[in-house]
């Protein structure tokens, strides 16, 4: 038998409003719940919405940082992330509701998933890591609590973490899918209302959100400790060299795991999840060697700092870019397309024909070559 060891310390939330205005506590659940009697089996990632419950809150309190000071470190003294706008936005004083979110163990120690076994836990404990809820007015003695401390309890489970092993493909464009490969532990079997079916709260790249219609696999299909397919569509992601995935679970985040990461065969690039621009269609599919024609170039992510457009090797002066659209007028070529149709690049398909060779692109049939 594996024994459990309970890690305790105390969160301050420290606001402007005078101490007299916070009464009490009532206590703390997810966001939008009606239940504020504690949280239990969050995931070590961080970020599940939260709303800390009090009463007689006579104005929008002002928070700026959460302490933390566990009991099993002496003179540690930690710090999470302050209250985003956001979540000041989502706050209610007059109901007497605080708007947070569940700050990253590892942000607490600074310190990464990969070594927080071992230099700040024991390794490789099943571990519960509770935290007793405060809010203080700048001061530790000024601090209110919870009548009753089970209710402004946090607890972390390393069991309620899952863990993010890859994404397929790590390159992707605007409407691809992406499975993401995960390992939810016992994530899955935790606060998967109100909508039991799924223990997910939403799947982002970066900070745009993904697609999951039709595309979450259904609760009672999630294995435990197993590695588990689970699809979302790229929806209006820019294009980046590297993009972070984040699927929050209703406890929390996945840890992006170092399988994750993809690399150039040289090792000096390296991404978890690459996004490129998408060209849907264009205007014209042929042209004249003496050029001058205004060719328009329909998809996503099209603008940026430094934008180039070259049609059949010859460049074509980039009038306008957008993210939608790029307008650009076709230059002087010295003789006609001497294979017919031309590749572009990501997102274009050799197709072989009978009569020819042709390019196409994978959804629209983005074709182009120069005739006499």
């Amino acid at each position: 038998m594996g024994k459990t060891l309970a890690l305790l310390s105390q969160v301050y939330l420290t606001m402007t409003v005078q101490a007299e205005e916070l009464n009490t506590l009532t206590g703390v659940g997810f966001k939008d719940s009606g239940s504020f009697s504690g949280l239990s089996h969050l995931s070590l990632g961080g970020g599940a919405p939260i709303t800390i419950k009090g009463s007689d809150m006579a104005a929008m309190p002002n928070l700026n940082f959460v302490m933390a000071e566990p009991q099993w470190l002496d003179g540690y003294e930690l710090y999470a992330p302050a209250i985003t706008a956001d979540e000041e936005f989502n706050s209610n004083a007059a109901s007497g509701r605080i708007s947070y979110e569940t700050p990253s163990v590892m942000s607490l120690f600074s310190a990464d998933f990969t070594n927080f076994d071992g230099e700040f836990l024991p390794n490789g404990a099943d571990i519960d890591l509770n935290f007793d809820l405060k809010v203080a007015n700048g001061e530790t003695e000024n601090s209110v609590v919870c009548a009753d401390s089970s209710d402004c309890t946090l607890q972390y489970k390393r069991n309620a973490t899952p863990l993010l092993l890859d994404s397929i493909p790590s390159d992707v464009v605007k409407g691809d899918t992406v499975q993401f490969v995960i390992n939810p532990k016992d994530a899955h079997k935790w606060w998967a209302t109100p909508s039991a079916e799924w223990p997910y709260r939403s799947f982002k790249l970066g900070n745009t959100l993904m697609n999951t219609d039709d595309q979450y696999m259904i609760y009672s299909r999630m294995s435990s400790w197993t590695n588990n397919l689970v699809g979302a569509v790229v929806n209006d992601q820019f294009p980046a060299q590297n993009t972070e995935p984040k699927v929050l679970f209703w406890g929390g985040y996945a840890i992006n795991m170092p399988s994750s990461m993809h690399c150039s065969f040289e090792g000096e690039d390296c991404w978890r999840v690459k996004t490129h621009a998408k060209i849907e269609n264009i205007d014209h599919n042929s042209g004249l060697t003496t050029g001058s024609q205004t060719l328009t170039i329909n998809g996503f992510g099209l603008n940026g700092t430094d934008v180039s457009v070259l049609v059949d090797g010859v460049p074509c002066e980039v009038q306008e870019a957008v993210s939608e659209k790029i307008m650009c007028v076709t230059g002087v070529k010295d003789e006609i397309s001497a294979t017919g149709f031309q590749p572009g690049n990501f997102g274009l398909n050799l197709i072989k024909k009978a009569d020819a060779s042709t390019y196409e692109d994978l959804d629209s049939n983005v074709t182009y070559s120069v005739t006499e």
